[in-house]
């Protein structure tokens, strides 16, 4: 498995949300959804309660660098 790294905006953003590393990890491991984001980055989607952790992503052959976080009640 790649090395999974947090922007420090990622963790900021976080610690708002009261997120763990674990619920962001599980939502890039096993998304309910994925789409593609600006500058090659993707976008995992995993329901959270009633809303959905979007879960912005650039991944490359060595790692995963979360860069954003969010919650959204729609997908997209």
């Amino acid at each position: 498995m790649r090395e999974i790294d947090f922007h420090p905006h990622a963790l900021q953003k976080m610690g708002e949300r009261e997120l763990s590393a674990d619920e962001v990890i599980e939502a890039i491991q096993d998304p309910d959804d994925v789409a593609p984001g600006r500058l090659g980055r993707k976008i995992a989607y995993k329901k959270h309660g009633v809303y959905w952790l979007c879960v912005i992503v650039e991944d490359t052959p060595r790692r995963v660098l979360v860069h954003r976080i969010r919650h959204s009640q729609e997908v997209g």
